[in-house]
């Protein structure tokens, strides 16, 4: 089975899904990693978004994908396009979507795990004065991180 990342239209992704299934009449595994927020109003009262973290890209997986069945897809109705390159690096992204799957909670929301564990991995800067630096983060305190900067504290 091959993953693909697709770029749906804005508010099409369940028209994609459907639609999509239809197309190649089979089962297709579809899968986006969401998070819950809690947004408190100015009344007071508590209500939970759900919030995909890629945005408007979706994880498809089934076995019938190739350069044909690609083309052929391209105008279902929902779909934007689909990624290049997802067919190379299916490794990354099978290890990708594990990562998120053992950080999901009971209902299948990203728990906070997932964005902290980042933090043992290097990171880049942007933009300013160490634009494209690569740096590790070290420790943090409550107002500060401490990093390491080409071999320096």
């Amino acid at each position: 089975m091959t993953w693909l990342v697709a770029k749906c239209k804005k508010n099409e992704i369940e028209i994609f899904k459907k639609n999509f299934q239809n197309f190649l009449k089979n089962e297709v595994i579809f899968y986006q990693p969401r998070l819950e927020i809690d947004r408190v109003s100015v009344n007071g009262k508590v209500k939970k978004i759900r919030k995909f973290i890629l945005g408007q890209y979706i994880f498809c997986k089934t076995n019938f994908f190739g350069s044909k069945i690609k083309s052929s897809c391209k105008f279902i109705k929902g779909l934007e396009y689909f990624l290049n390159g997802s067919q190379k690096d299916q490794n990354g992204i099978e290890q990708f979507i594990e990562f998120c799957k053992k950080n999901e909670n009971d209902k299948g929301n990203l728990k906070n795990s997932f964005f902290y564990n980042g933090l043992k991995n290097k990171f880049k800067f942007l933009s300013g004065p160490f634009a494209n630096q690569v740096f590790k983060i070290i420790s943090e305190n409550k107002k500060k991180f401490f990093i390491n900067l080409n071999d320096k504290n």
